[in-house]
């Protein structure tokens, strides 16, 4: 071969080495291939049973006036969660609390941070952040950090480098391409919007907005950062973790056609499992999957719990329509089963709505009787439940991130960083403490039925045929070796009419009342049958 032709062939390599351009060409991509992780830490669930209140911290409480809730906020509102002792019965009763992100960003829920290791002045200092755990553990209430590591914001200093100079060593930090090729497709929009976004010439992957560029995984340099950044907060004393769009880490579109996303994701997942668990082996790590009970299975091998969407997205149906009391409890016992094929080790995580979308009591037209019925079911389902903010006093629709209202009038510490809509049909807090019949204190008894029964809290779950679709019926059950079974009948009558039924191949006969709805009137028991008064519950416990 000539020496120009080498000299021509030697400079293109350089430039290729220079401009790091990996990812110029689909064609040239290697596709990644899932790698095969063994848990090295015995993840422990028992860690995990409790009921968890859901902060976000802009709407929540507000300690210096600025009318924006901060760290301080949360902190002052410690002993309405939870006092730490025992033997009172004046706060709610919780065991942890998940806080959305606290990082430094430029939007106000800070999902999209610019430092991951630094508070957001709008809501206090490290130090704050310290003294909530400290203050909290001191209650006996963990402390779950919301970890979004899928992206950063526009304005991140890796993203401004990468963005400026291809030969920066964060250009690799995220994924870009030239354009369209046989594995790539530029014009992809999977969720209704392009995911590809033209910057400086090349396109750039940006699955949630374009101001928000998603992190390359296939990058161990990126890998390693977000393991340095979790042993960070480990060492504040967070409890666990929060991940969010956990599985998106390998986005749709992102990488070359055949890419096996999920594979890919749960390999990162392990990894990181492995990690934060060789530095705490008792960390809680908690998957943020939207969608389908089959999707999330594969993931409970790295997670400790995931949400499920089957209770928050069936609940309002079956409690505004009154019947399908069997379809939804079909619906669970069929993902419990296919859950426990993947791993006996993980813990469901039942709510009724979260930050991302409209109240539960929006949904259930501000009626106060389904709320408490509502309540009643999701709090004696499997796992830990878990409450977000502003639920038990039964903030409505208008706004899911509208400030928790705690007086008649705005002061502090009731935040304004929103209008507070629908403002009418929220009864405040300061009211409802002191009217026995309130939401805010039935979801103090409720929460308290559920701490008192060992089958409440960690029991297992089988569907009861109650013969009618208007009743919901289930046995929760703890067999234990040597020991006396702890077994409970749990029964909703979830329509607007009183319901007689028969609970099939269970001896009732030497049954007790553990709970029952107040204010409605005396369910009967005679033999087998059971009357039960409308929207009512009543739970059962076996000797």
């Amino acid at each position: 071969m000539k020496r120009w032709v080498k000299t021509f062939f030697s400079l293109l390599l350089l430039i290729f080495i220079l401009t790091g351009c990996a990812y110029k060409d689909g064609d040239v991509y290697k596709i990644p291939e899932p790698k095969e992780y063994k848990s090295q830490a015995q993840k422990n669930i028992d860690n995990l049973y409790g009921v968890y209140y859901h902060i976000y911290p802009r709407i929540f409480r507000d300690s210096d006036g600025d009318g924006i809730g901060d760290i301080q906020g949360i902190i002052d509102a410690l002993d309405y969660l939870n006092d730490g002792n025992s033997n009172t019965d004046t706060d709610l009763g919780i065991n942890g609390i998940w806080i959305t992100p606290l990082t430094k960003s430029p939007s106000e829920h800070k999902y999209n941070t610019t430092n991951f290791c630094e508070i957001d002045a709008e809501y206090g200092t490290i130090e704050d952040y310290k003294e909530l755990i400290e203050k909290s553990h001191k209650r006996g209430i963990k402390v779950i950090m919301d970890f979004a590591v899928n992206h950063v914001s526009c304005e991140h200093p890796w993203y401004k480098d990468a963005l400026k100079n291809p030969k920066s060593i964060y250009r690799n930090y995220f994924r870009w391409i030239n354009g369209d090729t046989d594995v790539y497709n530029i014009k992809a929009s999977p969720w209704g919007r392009k995911v590809w976004v033209k910057k400086g010439g090349y396109y750039n992957y940006c699955l949630f907005e374009d101001t928000v560029p998603d992190l390359n995984f296939d990058n161990p340099k990126v890998r390693e950062e977000i393991k340095k950044i979790a042993k960070f907060w480990i060492d504040t004393g967070v409890d666990g973790f929060r991940l969010d769009t956990a599985n998106n880490i390998y986005g749709p579109d992102e990488y070359p056609k055949g890419t096996d996303r999920v594979g890919n994701n749960i390999s990162w997942w392990m990894e990181f499992s492995n990690y934060v668990r060789g530095i705490k082996p008792e960390i809680m790590l908690i998957g943020e999957i939207w969608d389908k009970p089959d999707v999330i299975a594969p993931y409970l091998e790295p997670f400790d719990g995931a949400w499920n969407f089957t209770i928050q997205e069936s609940l309002p149906n079956i409690l505004n329509s009154g019947f399908d009391g069997g379809g939804f409890t079909s619906k669970l016992e069929k993902q419990y089963k296919e859950y426990d094929s993947v791993t006996k080790d993980y813990m469901d995580l039942p709510f009724l709505t979260n930050h991302d979308q409209d109240r539960i009591m929006g949904r259930l037209r501000n009626d106060v009787v389904k709320a408490k019925l509502a309540a009643n079911i999701y709090m004696t389902l499997p796992g830990a439940p878990f409450i977000y903010a502003g639920e038990e006093i039964g903030m409505t629709t208008g706004n899911m991130r509208t400030p928790i209202k705690w007086f008649d009038e705005y002061k502090a510490p009731q935040t304004k960083c929103d209008t507070i809509k629908n403002s009418e049909k929220i009864v405040p807090l300061e009211r409802q403490k002191d009217d026995p019949k309130s939401l805010y204190n039935h979801y103090k008894t409720v929460i308290r039925v559920r701490q008192g029964n060992e089958a409440l809290m960690k029991g297992d779950f089988k569907a009861i045929d109650t013969g009618t679709n208007k009743v919901i019926g289930y046995m929760r059950s703890i067999n234990k070796d040597n020991e006396a079974a702890s077994k409970v009948i749990v029964l909703h009558n979830i329509n607007f009419e009183e319901q007689i039924i028969e609970v099939k191949d269970i001896d009732i006969s030497g049954v007790s009342v553990y709970y029952e709805t107040e204010g409605l009137g005396q369910n009967t028991i005679i033999n087998n049958k059971i009357k039960l008064k409308p929207q009512s519950t009543l739970i059962l416990e076996i000797k």
